[in-house]
């Protein structure tokens, strides 16, 4: 940490801790008692200092008599060294009688006595010892060991052999046992060892494998491998039953190392154990945090394949094709790792009719097996299937020619056989080509019989081809075809266009063919029908349901036959029929009688459209902006001067608390016109005041100018209004006027 040019730095092992403070200026340490250190500084800081906690040290920073001091708390035993130099620029012989320094050490240490110091008195023969001016530090490893490098390297090379073992899975737990005996003190032994946990895991030694990790993770505390340590301690407490001891691991693993692929990979595995144990809602939430946010490829297709299984187990077989789909085009080796599983999970999907993800899978697993392989034959066999039912007759065909190929005496060769009769009735594009070429040549050649029964065929592989305008273009040729296939044909084309919303085709081919269609295409045909203005049979959709004993379908269609009056200008209807639909919806009818009021308007019908718009003026909307203007202008062209007051001061307060001004400056003119008649002079001004503060054109605003002077008899009006260059009506008006008073 960094504390005004002071720099602090703590390293810590499992035995011992050191505290290093060093500034570019000198200041002064003394231990206060067993676990309290004061240090006082001769600068103060630039910046607020706050106290903190480190491990094995507490730091509470104070000030006194104008000086700053630092107040140290060690937790263990400790002891103070200053430092004048660095250690490798020469040995400093009277370290311990330094009272002021750059460089303060403070060791916090578990034992009684300090580590690595032997401080026994030497028997023996005592010789004048030369101390020379170099001073050499040496590396230590992870657990605060020396590492001496003079010792012979056998350690190393077997490191790096029992490594190769294990990632050929040669390894023996034996050979293991062998090195830690040998080399007990070898920095390698951490690392060993965790090959051992792994394999212990691997070989379903659970007991060994908890005891070993919980040790392990106990005294290397600071190993690459912690997280990877912690995900099998915890997946072997779960495997033993020990729920809360798995739950604490993996609580441990998520808060420390919630990055690491290891948090994800265990959030994996909790969700495995939540999910067995019935909560499913943790689970999927599980599932999904370590499959969105893992970085790791490996670890988010197991997400992936956890979850589609899940949802597959349910019967939610789209969310489950979804997360499948994604894993087999991001990872499919991923998928395909497990032969048995994939051949199964094909299966699964085919079971379910998601023949498309199935016959990805089969063909990518087959790929991948030999013929050899006892999956190979049924897989072979499924495919053909599969893909017959897909209507994909090419790989049909490419699957059973293989399968009679591989198979001749196979266990499934009726099945083969059988499918094989049936894709020689099936005509791919090309051989469809050819056969109409023939029914043509035949047709010119031949009359009578043979021309009819030619014809008969060629429509019947017309429809098979779904060419249904060429029927019915043969049709109109040949009136005495079956009228059934070309009525199918039309109701074909209709139905197609609908879902294509090829709505003029579709209502073209719906009339002249007369075609009835079932109930599930009423919406499509009412929007189409809509859509190209053929009110008609839109008109006869909606009737089918006004007389539904569900209210909810008798609105939408009540609705629907709104629209059609409204697009066909026929007020009286559509005024009439808003109240029906009113009736039903009960609240949140704004908007139609929005409509309504329109529609009366058109009609004339002062009494309605008035008692309707007094009626929508007590809703908060600015729609009623519109309504409003329409009541002005009635007032106007009748010379109700208080009803063209009332509205018009309606829409100027909308106005201003919607920020807009669309009406203006017609509605403000119309008020102050009708206000002066009133008698509200005040009201007039107040409004011509704001209205020449907003973005108008200049003819409106130096009316406006000219209406202030004359309603205020003040000059300074005119003398803005004679400003405004564009006008060229008021403005002069202004001038002149301005003259006058001069």
């Amino acid at each position: 940490m960094q504390l005004f040019g002071l720099e602090i730095v703590v390293d810590t092992t499992n035995d011992y801790s050191v505290l290093t403070m060093i500034d570019k200026h000198k200041f002064m340490c003394k231990q206060k008692d067993a676990h309290t250190y004061i240090c006082k500084f001769f600068t103060l800081p630039s910046t607020p200092v706050f106290s903190t906690n480190t491990l094995d040290f507490t730091f509470v920073p104070f000030f006194q008599k104008n000086n700053f001091y630092l107040k140290i708390g060690v937790k263990n035993h400790s002891q103070m060294r200053a430092f004048a130099k660095n250690l490798y620029e020469g040995y400093n012989k009277h370290l311990k009688k330094l009272q002021i320094a750059k460089k303060w050490v403070i060791i916090s240490y578990k034992t009684k006595k300090l580590p690595f110091i032997n401080t026994k008195p030497i028997k023996g023969l005592k010789f004048p010892i030369q101390i020379d001016n170099e001073f050499y530090l040496k590396a230590i490893d992870s657990n605060g060991n020396p590492i001496d490098y003079d010792t012979q390297t056998g350690d190393v090379i077997e490191y790096f052999r029992l490594l190769r073992l294990f990632n050929k899975n040669a390894l023996s737990i034996d050979r293991i046992d062998d090195f830690i005996h040998a080399y007990p003190k070898s920095i390698f032994v951490p690392d060993v060892l965790y090959l051992k946990i792994k394999l212990l895991d691997q070989n379903d030694q659970t007991d060994e494998c908890i005891k070993l990790a919980s040790e392990w993770i106990k005294k290397y505390s600071v190993n690459e491998h912690l997280p990877e340590v912690l995900l099998i301690l915890a997946k072997n407490y779960a495997n033993e039953g020990m729920i809360e001891d798995a739950t604490y691991v993996y609580e441990r693993l998520f808060t420390q190392y919630q990055d690491s692929k290891y948090a994800y990979e265990g959030m994996i595995y909790l969700a495995d154990e939540l999910y067995s144990a019935g909560d499913n809602k943790r689970a999927f939430e599980l599932y999904k945090q370590a499959f969105s946010n893992t970085k790791d490829v490996e670890v988010a297709s197991l997400a992936a394949s956890r979850i589609a299984q899940r949802y597959l187990d349910q019967g939610n077989i789209k969310e489950s094709i979804k997360y499948y789909s994604k894993l087999f085009e991001a990872n499919k080796d991923f998928l395909l790792k497990d032969i048995q599983h994939a051949y199964e999970l094909a299966n699964q999907l085919a079971q379910h009719k998601a023949y498309k993800l199935a016959i990805k899978i089969g063909a990518a697993l087959l790929e991948k097996l030999k013929p050899d392989n006892d999956l190979y034959e049924p897989l072979l066999y499924r495919l053909a299937s599969w893909t017959y039912t897909q209507h994909d007759i090419k790989a049909t065909q490419k699957y059973v020619d293989l399968y009679l190929k591989k198979f001749p005496y196979g266990d499934f060769l009726e099945q083969i056989k059988a499918l094989k009769d049936k894709i020689l009735f099936q005509i791919d594009d090309a051989n469809a080509t050819i056969m109409l070429q023939r029914y043509d040549t035949i047709l010119k050649k031949y009359d009578g019989d043979i021309a009819k029964k030619a014809l008969q065929k060629k429509i019947n592989l017309l429809f098979k081809l779904h060419r249904y305008k060429d029927i019915l273009q043969i049709a109109k040729k040949t009136p005495d075809i079956n009228k059934t296939i070309v009525v199918t044909s039309a109701k074909d084309i209709v139905i197609h266009d609908l879902k294509t919303h090829n709505c003029t085709e579709a209502i073209n081919y719906y009339k002249e063919y007369n075609i009835t269609l079932e109930r599930k295409f009423d919406d499509s045909l009412y929007h189409c029908a809509y859509k190209v203005r053929a009110f008609d049979i839109a008109s006869v959709v909606c009737n089918h349901y006004l007389l539904d004993p569900d209210d909810k379908v008798v609105l939408k269609w009540l609705k629907n036959k709104a629209y059609i009056y409204q697009a066909q200008n026929n007020y009286e209807k559509l005024a009439l029929i808003i109240d029906d639909i009113c009736s039903l919806q009960k609240s949140n009818c704004y908007d139609w009688r929005y409509k309504q009021f329109f529609a009366y308007y058109h009609l004339n019908k002062p009494k309605e459209f008035l008692a309707l718009a007094a009626k929508l003026s007590k809703i908060d909307n600015i729609k009623n902006i519109d309504i409003f203007t329409k009541v002005v202008l009635y007032a106007i062209s009748t010379k109700n001067t208080l009803l063209e007051y009332t509205y018009a001061k309606k829409i100027l307060s909308l106005e201003q608390k919607y920020h807009t001004y669309i009406q203006s400056p017609f509605i403000d003119f119309a008020f102050v016109n009708a206000a002066k008649k009133l008698k509200k002079p005040k009201e007039a001004i107040k409004v011509l005041q704001h209205l020449v503060t907003l973005d108008i054109p200049q003819e409106a605003k130096a009316r406006a100018y000219y209406m202030l002077a004359s309603l205020t008899a003040d000059i300074k009006y005119l003398k803005q209004c004679i400003k405004l260059k564009k006008s060229k009506t008021w403005m002069p008006l202004c001038k002149e006027a301005l003259e006058v008073y001069k």
